[in-house]
């Protein structure tokens, strides 16, 4: 999920809209307090429908940024911070208000955890940089995770058979990212699969 967003393309005159995909992403970044501001009044529905709404934001400014053509690795990396610190809110937000969910997954959560920060580290390590993988399987695994998250805070309760399935898809997502960091040269590698052709 972390498209690469800007306000201009070197070489063409910027779209008319073209500052909307990181206002959006700033409005993300700006309803952090407020959410968190929900979760200490233990406001647990309000919550999630504030966090959904922002995370609608992450979804959204993707697909206009690649509609306007407006992209650079400044927009990308404000994107990728303010996905990162709401993901990371919602998973404090799961434990403060579902803490029956990390007791039974709790050790499943943490050796995914555990080899997403290894394939962090690798990526590191090798290019000095995160990178932009623009992966489909880590963007589903984005989309699913959002939606059974957001569903679990509101409801408090979960399917274990979805929760295997989402779990699968983000072990899925991160191998193949690994993959892609040890084998490519390029840490801003964009072709969508590590089974597909490179776009050169």
């Amino acid at each position: 999920m972390t498209p690469e967003l800007s306000h201009s393309v070197p070489g063409r005159r910027a779209p008319r809209f073209a500052w909307v995909p990181d206002a959006l992403t700033i409005t993300r970044l700006a309803a952090l307090p407020v959410l968190w501001v929900l979760a200490a009044l233990g406001m647990r529905e309000a919550l999630a429908a504030g966090a959904a709404a922002a995370a609608f934001t992450d979804v959204l400014d993707g697909m206009i940024a690649r509609r306007l053509r407006v992209t650079s690795r400044r927009g990308g990396a404000l994107d990728s911070l303010a996905d990162h610190l709401l993901s990371t809110s919602l998973v404090v937000w799961l434990f403060l208000f579902c803490p029956h969910f990390f007791s039974a997954e709790g050790v499943r959560l943490l050796a995914w955890a555990g080899f997403a920060l290894l394939a962090l580290a690798v990526g590191w390590i090798r290019f000095r940089q995160v990178g932009n993988l623009h992966l489909y399987s880590a963007k589903a695994a984005g989309v699913a995770g959002y939606c059974f998250g957001l569903l679990l805070l509101y409801t408090g309760q979960y399917s274990g058979r979805v929760w295997m399935a989402v779990l699968t898809l983000a072990w899925f997502a991160g191998v193949e990212s690994l993959a892609v960091i040890l084998t490519r040269r390029d840490v801003n590698d964009h072709r969508g699969s590590i089974l597909l052709p490179r776009k050169d």
